[in-house]
């Protein structure tokens, strides 16, 4: 593997960027460099992709002095991004990162979904990528966009395969062409009230990521939808940063809020698995083919389905990366 001083160095530059562009849209280029690193990339490719995406991408806003005595203060904050990046990047330096990240995901885990799940994705692209910078950078945008999602009516009533079964038939949302929109909206919904509570809970909130993983999985391969690749690298995320996530029955709650908010904005309703009789190609093709492109979606997700085909091998990760792959 490249050394891991080239990450480091593109993600330097990467610093120069905003959390966001055109008007909302989230800053992939942290994200898929570290995936891009781990499927293989050598320093000229990071540094093709940071050539690539720096064109569309925003400034980043000055620190300028702070005024919070909490960074918790200013969750929610989208204009705070550079104040709590300010704020987090001192406390890493003070106290290291694995303090700060015990003390701020467990705060942060309520709004999983935030962004569309990329604060934490970001998050644990940057925990992996072991740059400090980064995490500071990543978990000032978890934070900037925390946001809370509606409670239920209904309170664990349901088998999970009654409950995937009725999430299946939830029927259509919204056209808003933003991902998060698209969520929120799902939220106000009838529907989303009986479902978002109703799934009788897991012994661990672990267990309620694999059965939502695996609901995801099967999604994707059903539609190649954009938003279901979301709910891939989401839990891949929550994944990575399971250490830092406590055992505490509003986690499964809030994770399973989010899941089906983002499922009935993502518009799929019921679905038939797309039938492949022929065998997927072996991970060595599938990362020369997620790198022969700029794609940070499809980079991003053939990353988790390697990872997560690594953990528990199943070909149909080959299949859904192959799938992105087009």
């Amino acid at each position: 593997m490249t050394p891991i001083t080239a990450l480091h160095r593109a993600l330097d530059q990467a610093q120069a960027f905003g959390p966001f562009y055109e008007g909302g849209f989230f800053n992939h280029l942290p994200m898929a460099l570290h995936a891009a690193w781990e499927l293989g990339a050598d320093g000229a490719r990071l540094a093709a992709q940071v050539h690539h995406d720096a064109p569309e991408l925003s400034a980043a806003p000055p620190s300028g002095a702070s005024v919070a005595h909490d960074w918790r203060e200013l969750l929610g904050r989208r204009e705070a991004h550079a104040e709590l990046r300010s704020l987090i990047k001192s406390e890493i330096e003070e106290r290291g990162a694995e303090a700060v990240l015990r003390s701020h995901v467990p705060v942060l885990i309520s709004a999983s979904h935030a962004a569309l799940f990329h604060g934490l994705i970001r998050t644990a692209h940057a925990w992996e990528s072991r740059h400090a910078q980064e995490l500071a950078s990543a978990l000032a945008a978890w934070a900037c966009t925390w946001e809370t999602l509606p409670g239920g009516s209904r309170v664990a009533v349901m088998s999970p395969e009654d409950w995937q079964r009725s999430l299946q038939e939830a029927g259509r949302h919204s056209d808003h062409r933003m991902g998060q929109a698209r969520l929120r909206e799902a939220a106000q919904s009838a529907r989303y009230a009986e479902l978002c509570d109703a799934l009788a809970p897991a012994t661990h909130w672990a267990l309620r990521r694999e059965h939502l993983l695996g609901l995801a999985l099967d999604g994707y391969l059903g539609s190649r939808n954009f938003v279901v690749l979301h709910l891939i690298t989401g839990l891949r995320a929550l994944r990575v940063l399971g250490p830092f996530v406590p055992d505490w029955p509003d986690v499964q709650t809030w994770l399973t809020r989010a899941f089906t908010g983002a499922w009935m904005g993502a518009n799929i309703g019921g679905l038939e698995q797309r039938k492949s009789h022929a065998e997927p190609p072996p991970w060595p093709e599938l990362q020369a083919a997620a790198l022969a492109q700029f794609d940070e979606h499809v980079i991003k997700l053939v990353h988790a389905c390697r990872q997560e085909d690594w953990l528990k091998p199943d070909a149909r990760w080959r299949q859904a990366a192959a799938l992105a792959l087009g």
